[in-house]
C-alpha cells in the first residue's frame, strides 16, 4: 500500500509514488494497493487500484479483494460479458444440460408433442409449483413406451378379457 501523485518533473514525467511533497504533506496524493493473486494459467497476476482519498478506504478494497480470491469470487473488472458468460456456462453445464421442459412437460408430450392442451398446462403447472414450494425440480420425464421393438407387432394381436368378442349361447 502507497500513495503517489501526479506531479511532473522537468521533462513531464510523472513522479508516482517518488514525489518529494508526499513525505511532507499527508493531504497530497492519492492511495494505492497492489496484491498478488494466485494464477490462474501459470502466469502470476498483480491486482493493483488506486485514487482512493484514505489509508482506510485503500485498505477496506484490499481486504474486500483477498477475501475474495480466498472465496473463489474474484471480481476482474476488464471481464467482458462474453469472457464471464463463458466461464459461467463452462461451470453449469452439468446443470444447464437438461432441457428447460425437463420435469415440467407431462410424460405423453414426450411421445407426440402434438398433444398439448390445456391438461399438459394444468400438470406443467402443478409441477412448477411443486418445484417452487420444495425448491426441487421435478425429475425428467421418461418416455411410457420404448420406441422401437417387435412388441409393437404383438400389441395389435393381443386380446383384451374387456374387449373380446359376446360368445353366443
Amino acid at each position: 500500500m502507497y500513495r503517489r501523485c501526479v506531479c511532473t518533473d522537468g521533462s513531464g514525467k510523472q513522479l508516482g509514488p517518488w514525489c518529494p511533497r508526499l513525505a511532507g504533506d499527508l493531504k497530497h496524493g492519492r492511495w494505492t494497493y497492489c496484491v498478488d493473486l494466485a494464477p490462474e494459467d501459470g502466469n502470476r497476476k498483480t491486482h493493483r487500484r488506486g485514487g482512493f482519498a484514505t489509508r482506510a478506504e485503500a485498505t477496506r478494497k484490499m481486504k474486500a479483494v483477498l477475501n475474495g480470491e480466498l472465496r473463489g469470487v474474484y471480481e476482474d473488472r476488464r471481464t467482458t460479458v462474453a469472457s464471464f458468460l463463458q466461464e459461467w456456462l463452462t461451470a453449469k453445464k452439468e446443470e444447464l444440460a437438461r432441457t428447460r421442459s425437463d420435469g415440467f412437460a407431462p410424460p405423453g408430450l414426450s411421445v407426440d408433442a402434438h398433444q398439448a392442451g390445456p391438461p399438459a398446462d394444468v400438470f406443467s403447472l402443478g409441477q412448477l409449483i411443486g418445484w417452487v414450494l420444495t425448491g426441487e425440480a421435478p425429475s425428467p420425464n421418461i418416455p411410457l413406451a420404448p420406441v422401437a421393438g417387435s412388441w409393437r407387432g404383438d400389441l395389435g394381436t393381443a386380446g383384451c378379457p374387456r374387449r373380446s368378442p359376446v360368445r353366443s349361447r
